[in-house]
C-alpha cells in the first residue's frame, strides 16, 4: 500500500498508518511502535518488540562433550539470545570444558553468564544488526587467500589455526542471517557456506602430501581472488574462474598427485566456480542476464 509523508513539527515528517493494520496489531491512539531499518535501508514497523529466542537444552553425562559442544554452536547460529543447558545429574567437566571452548572459539559475543554444576546460561552480548554481513565476507576472503599462500609457502602448519578463524566469521555470518532474514540472506548463506568448504578442504589438504601442487594452488588461489568480483555480476571475472577451474581439472589430470589430494582440490575449484555463478543471477546494465 502506497502511503505519502506529510511534514510533521519542525524537523520530522510523518505518514498514517492504516486502521486496519492498527486494528489487527491491538493499537490505538497513544500506542508504541517499533521502528527498525534493515539491511537496505527500508524501514520495519511492527507492533510489538521482537522477543529474545530463548532455549533450552537437557543433558546427561552420558553425552559426550563434542554433541553437547556441537548442539550449543546450532542454537547460536540459529538465533538464540539466551540458552539454558541443564543436567540433573549434574555435568561432567569434560562437558563443561568443551562448551566454554565452544564460546571461546566459535561463539563471537555469546557469554556465560551463570553457572552451577547443573546449570549453564549462556547470553548473546552482541547486537547483531550492528554486524556487517559484508565485513564478515570480506575477511573470510583474506583469510582463505592466507591458507592458499601458507599452502604455497609450505608452512602448512598455521592452516589449521586460519581455519578456526574462518569457522568463527562463518558462524557469525550464518547468526546474522538467521536473525535479521533480510533480502540477501539466500545467496549469502550459500556464499558462505562454500567458503566454509574452501577451507575446510584446505584444511584437510594440509595434512596430505601437497608436494606438487604449486601451480594448481596458483591456479586456484587467483580463482578464488576474483570469484567474488564475477559473483557481483562481472562477465569477464565469470569466464576467467570458470576458465581456471577447467585448467586445474587438465592439470590436476595429466599431474602425478593421487588420492585423496586430488579429490580435495577438485572440490575447491568446484566450490570457487560455483561461487562465481552467482554472478550469472545478477542485474547488469537494466536487464537480467539470461543463463
Amino acid at each position: 500500500m502506497e502511503r505519502h509523508i506529510f511534514k510533521f513539527g519542525k524537523n520530522s515528517v510523518a505518514f498514517i498508518i492504516p486502521k486496519k493494520w492498527a486494528d489487527k496489531n491491538g493499537l490505538k491512539a497513544g500506542s508504541a511502535v517499533f521502528v527498525e531499518e534493515n539491511e537496505s535501508g527500508g524501514i520495519i514497523i511492527s507492533g510489538s518488540a521482537t522477543a529474545k529466542s530463548e532455549n533450552e537444552i537437557v543433558i546427561n553425562q552420558g553425552m559426550t562433550p563434542e554433541l553437547v559442544s556441537r548442539w550449543v554452536g546450532l542454537h547460536y547460529m540459529y538465533g538464540t539470545e539466551k540458552l539454558r543447558i541443564y543436567s540433573s545429574s549434574g555435568m561432567t567437566p569434560e562437558q563443561v570444558k568443551s562448551i566454554a571452548e565452544k564460546i571461546r572459539d566459535e561463539c563471537s559475543g555469546f557469554e556465560i553468564t551463570s553457572q552451577s554444576n547443573n546449570e549453564i546460561i549462556i547470553e548473546g552480548f552482541t547486537d547483531i544488526k550492528e554486524v556487517d554481513i559484508e565485513r564478515v565476507i570480506m575477511r573470510i576472503r583474506a583469510l582463505i587467500s592466507q591458507e592458499f599462500v601458507e599452502l604455497k609457502r609450505g608452512t602448512v602448519e598455521v592452516v589449521p589455526d586460519i581455519e578456526k578463524l574462518v569457522n568463527r566469521f562463518y558462524m557469525l555470518g550464518v547468526r546474522y542471517i538467521n536473525i535479521t532474514k533480510t533480502k540477501d540472506s539466500v545467496t549469502n548463506f550459500a556464499i558462505l557456506s562454500l567458503m566454509e568448504d574452501i577451507s575446510d578442504k584446505l584444511d584437510e589438504a594440509s595434512r596430505k602430501q601437497i608436494k606438487g601442487t604449486d601451480a594448481v594452488l596458483t591456479e586456484l588461489g587467483n580463482a578464488f581472488a576474483a570469484c567474488h568480483k564475477a559473483s557481483d555480476g562481472d562477465l569477464e571475472s565469470i569466464s576467467s574462474v570458470l576458465d581456471a577451474k577447467n585448467n586445474v581439472l587438465k592439470a590436476l589430470s595429466r599431474s602425478k598427485i593421487y588420492g585423496e589430494t586430488v579429490a580435495l582440490l577438485v572440490a575447491v575449484a568446484y566450490d570457487i566456480s560455483n561461487i562465481a555463478e552467482f554472478g550469472l543471477m545478477k542485474e547488469k546494465d537494466g536487464g537480467s542476464l539470461a543463463i
